[in-house]
């Protein structure tokens, strides 16, 4: 095991803490954007403060953002390629890349689910390989770094 589980949290852990921190969370994913704006700042856009200091690629990203984690913190389904194109549109607006196959994807996915690994192998796994195969038009790491697996 590449990498094992360091901690456990449970489903209802994982939404308290994501309920807790979501300005910290969304910040955080803000960094792949190269985004010139602060925790305060992205707070008070999340709260739906209009703040002048950002600009409104910035505002619209923390936005969005702010909608894919409550997406992920209410849903109760299971990770799927499904869920992370629903993901992926909240965040972006758009989908997978129009050469994208699939069915390869889908037996990645299919097949890294049911490995015998921990849960961090499996989410690091699948983080590397949304990044680097750029499944997605655009939004591709804040995508992988939103995934969770149940």
């Amino acid at each position: 095991m590449l990498y094992p589980d360091k901690f456990y949290l449970t489903q209802d852990l994982n939404r308290k803490f994501g309920r807790t921190n979501l300005a910290r969370l969304i910040f955080s994913d803000l960094h792949f954007e190269k985004t010139n704006i602060s925790l305060i700042q992205t707070q008070l856009v999340a709260d739906g403060l209009n703040i002048e200091r950002a600009s409104e690629k910035d505002k619209e990203r923390i936005i969005r953002l702010k909608r894919a984690w409550q997406y992920i913190i209410n849903e109760n389904k299971v990770l799927s390629l499904d869920i992370e194109l629903k993901i992926h549109l909240l965040l972006t607006g758009y989908g997978f890349r129009d050469n994208l196959n699939y069915k390869q994807e889908e037996k990645f996915f299919d097949e890294l689910m049911n490995n015998d690994t921990s849960t961090t192998d499996k989410a690091m796994t699948l983080m590397y390989h949304n990044m680097r195969n750029q499944l997605f038009w655009g939004g591709n790491k804040r995508t992988a770094t939103l995934l969770q697996i149940n």
